[in-house]
């Protein structure tokens, strides 16, 4: 609810009054246009519409959709990345979240009734984004080894058949990120920024085929090193 809650209230998509302030549940059809059309998913080569959408709305941790439903036009708008199958078994503890609250359309002069509503789910790529971050953070802070544990720190993050390979790139507009992208066996791709520091060794082991039913991808953390495996195969 609380990202909600920022969506109608302060993202970009909310209309302005005349001194540029937000007018909080009103929201502005133009603006719905253009990031549904610039920002919805991330991609190798981001839009300017997609890193304000990230600067502001886009949490490490969860991919969500976005939908604004106007009642009286019946007109819709989605800014989401949700391409992964939500139903797949290699998933058993996906988190799912809902919220929805009765908001504002402004289009054309007119003022008209409206729902927004949001569905979020901890996917691949939230994961991965999620907990790259987190492996930057530990291997960069010298008093995490000190206070927690001299043990290396290893997570897995479970992947489904349906994504045929991962990539990751530099960020082009903020040297404190980097981008990774899963890109699926129909060819939809999908990105998200990471926090990454270079004063930290990082190592991509993506030479690897995986098969069966699920796989792995897996983040290794030792002091000021990060190890991340995942398929790379992505001619």
């Amino acid at each position: 609810m609380n990202l909600l809650q920022l969506l109608v209230s302060n993202s970009p998509v909310v209309k302005k009054d005349p001194v540029d302030e937000p007018l909080k549940l009103v929201l502005d059809a133009e603006k719905l246009d253009e990031y549904q059309t610039n920002a919805g998913i991330g991609t190798e080569s981001p839009s300017s519409q997609r890193y304000t959408w990230e600067e502001c709305c886009d949490f490490l941790d969860f991919d969500y959709n976005f939908t604004v439903h106007n009642l009286v036009t019946d007109e819709n708008w989605t800014i989401g990345n949700l391409i992964f199958n939500p139903l797949s078994e290699c998933y058993p503890q996906r988190v799912k979240g809902f919220a929805d609250l009765p908001v504002v359309i402004h289009e054309d002069g007119r003022r008209d009734a409206g729902v927004a509503v949001i569905e979020m789910i901890r996917t691949p790529l939230s994961e991965l984004s999620f907990w790259l971050s987190q492996a930057f953070t530990r291997a960069s802070w010298d008093e995490y080894w000190e206070i927690y544990s001299e043990e290396p720190y290893f997570v897995k993050i479970p992947l489904d058949p349906e994504i045929k390979c991962i990539k990751i790139l530099p960020e082009d507009e903020n040297e404190n990120y980097m981008r990774v992208c899963v890109i699926l066996d129909d060819g939809r791709e999908a990105c998200k920024m990471f926090f990454y520091d270079d004063d930290v060794d990082f190592e991509q082991d993506k030479d690897h085929t995986f098969t069966g039913d699920c796989f792995d991808a897996s983040i290794l953390v030792e002091e000021t090193y990060v190890k991340i495996t995942y398929p790379g195969d992505c001619s």
